[in-house]
């Protein structure tokens, strides 16, 4: 698929970060969500998964979506990051799914975050946006909704080698 190969052309590898010291050392010198061009976008995804539906590791999987004020991103991004790092989506989701990645893309009054899980089947069963609201009662976290990757009209699965 043309768009597909596209779209993994442009993704570029920014860092790898191991802990918790290399996590900061990254986060402190690279632009975030209040910087990036329209329509262009941040991954944050465990090592070995590409940001993308067809990966093998995400095609059973999906992700909450929700919109944000582009004066909320930056805090809203810090936060979800955290939460990521520090491990706290592990009691918010079903026992047989995982947190994959974030998201955020630009877009021109609001930025788009995506919160990536494993295992779509399971999404009913988590209490994610119910956490992300709570953490983040301040801010007006605009249409939410969770939505399965192979439902997507451009999903294509792909085999091992991440080929059509």
């Amino acid at each position: 698929m043309f768009f597909l190969e596209e779209y993994e052309e442009n993704l570029k590898s920014v860092a790898t970060v191991n802990t918790v010291q290399s996590f900061w050392a990254v986060y402190n010198n690279i632009i975030g969500p209040e910087q990036l061009q329209l329509r262009s976008s941040l991954h944050f995804m465990k090592s070995g998964i590409r940001p993308v539906w067809e990966d093998p590791h995400n095609e059973n999987g999906g992700a909450w979506s929700f919109r944000v004020n582009k004066s909320d991103s930056q805090e809203v991004w810090r936060e979800l990051l955290m939460l990521l790092i520090g491990e706290q989506f592990e009691d918010v989701v079903a026992k047989d799914d995982d947190i994959f990645g974030l998201t955020v893309s630009s877009r021109f009054n609001s930025d788009i975050f995506a919160i990536w899980n494993k295992n779509a089947d399971s999404h009913e069963n988590s209490k994610v946006m119910n956490k992300l609201q709570e953490l983040l009662e301040h801010i007006e976290l605009q249409s939410p909704y969770y939505k399965v990757h192979k439902d997507h009209a451009a999903f294509k699965k792909q085999d091992a080698n991440g080929k059509d």
